[in-house]
């Protein structure tokens, strides 16, 4: 009965240790994970903000383009200019 009681502690306990093994191994594994989605994250992060800068530059273009064109674009009253084209309303 004693001998049956020492090998049941002796199978338990490696039983014990091969799990706390395998969540050391797993622990490693999610801290690698974890690493490595935060390394995603910040290239994803820095994308958004390439792209975000870029739309704003395209709006602000956009902006200039439309300001010039409306300009260019509207029409003249040639009756209010002089002679000279110094000048027109």
């Amino acid at each position: 009965m004693c001998d049956m009681l020492a090998y049941l502690d002796q199978v338990a306990s490696d039983i014990f240790s091969r799990i706390g093994q395998r969540v050391t191994e797993n622990r490693e594994k999610l801290t690698q994970l974890n690493n490595r989605i935060a390394v995603a994250e910040a290239k994803v992060n820095r994308i958004k903000g390439w792209f975000f800068l870029s739309h704003v530059q395209l709006l602000q273009l956009q902006l200039q383009f439309d300001s010039v064109h409306s300009l260019k674009t509207r029409p003249v009253d040639y009756n209010k200019c002089t002679k000279t084209i110094k000048k027109c309303k």
